[in-house]
């Protein structure tokens, strides 16, 4: 009876699920279809830009609402996306145009940090990178930042951050109309391999090293050379059978996820960002300040940061 009356006091019924994060949620919007454009609503609403990342809500507690983060290594096949969109040409390209990451990929573990993901296991940023290493390696070992949040909260906390502190857009374009996740074939792969091999990625920003450039656009030096340091390659001319292979390996995105103008683009330089979420600044669980909670519950969801 001693539980039962600790559970009521808390104001839930025996039994109901809690969820720490309804509050965040109702203030950034819980709908990642829409995440981005939401939270820019909310902070263009009063004073919220300027106050959000004050944590005035629970007073001074800020222990509460710091948010672990740690180093993690995962392999490319255990990840799961949280985009609808991510471009071939990007992720391919980047096999061609990178060497180095190339190599690393080859030998079963890139050693850069370069990709964020929640506690759950989607990714947040650095999709383009992840879906190179599936496709060439998918056991291979990435190096992940992984923050101590669910994938629902992080992604409106983070656009939350990114947009209160004015940080550029970091998205990068692509070939419109193409998408990993329509999956691919062996005469697809070889199409954006030539492509890349003869004009590079982004209008030539990026090209292949001079090895592998040609001017026809003839792949086979490159697909000779992957050859020789892919296990699974008994000839050059499986390479792009096994490039589609395991693209169409890679995990899809939920249906409850948005396109590429709804994710978070986080700067290389991400030290910003991290140190924003292990402060605690920005409230984002339990407890609130009463007088505050109290009238959260009559208040739309774009209601105004703070007590007034």
């Amino acid at each position: 009876m001693k539980y039962v009356k600790t559970f009521e006091s808390f104001g839930q019924p025996l039994f109901e699920s809690y969820n720490p994060y309804d509050n965040i949620l109702q203030r950034l919007g819980g709908d990642l279809k829409k995440s981005a454009d939401t939270v820019q609503d909310y902070l263009n609403t009063g004073d919220n830009k300027k106050t959000i990342l004050q944590g005035k809500l629970d007073g001074v507690n800020k222990k509460d609402d710091a948010v672990t983060i740690k180093t993690v290594k995962p392999s490319a096949i255990q990840l799961k996306p949280s985009q609808d969109t991510v471009y071939p040409d990007q992720s391919i390209g980047m096999l061609i145009t990178a060497p180095p990451l190339r190599d690393q990929i080859l030998s079963g573990a890139v050693s850069a940090e370069s990709m964020f993901i929640s506690a759950d296991g989607y990714i947040i940023d650095g999709h383009h990178r992840w879906s190179a290493t599936h496709a060439l390696n998918p056991k291979c070992k990435l190096i992940a930042t992984q923050i101590n949040l669910p994938i629902k909260v992080a992604l409106p906390v983070l656009n939350a951050i990114l947009r209160a502190t004015n940080t550029p857009d970091q998205g990068k374009s692509g070939r419109p109309g193409k998408n990993v996740f329509q999956g691919a074939n062996a005469d697809e792969v070889h199409e954006i391999i030539s492509d890349v091999i003869q004009n590079g990625v982004a209008g030539g920003k990026w090209m292949p090293p001079k090895e592998h450039f040609d001017a026809e656009g003839d792949p086979t030096e490159w697909y000779k050379f992957i050859a020789s340091k892919l296990k699974a390659a008994q000839s050059w001319k499986e390479v792009p059978y096994i490039i589609a292979a395991n693209i169409n390996k890679m995990n899809s995105p939920a249906s409850f996820f948005g396109d590429r103008t709804q994710m978070p683009q986080i700067p290389d330089d991400s030290s910003n960002v991290k140190s924003i979420l292990r402060s605690g600044i920005m409230d984002i669980k339990p407890p609130l300040r009463t007088n505050y909670a109290k009238k959260m519950k009559n208040k739309p969801s774009l209601a105004g940061e703070g007590p007034k």
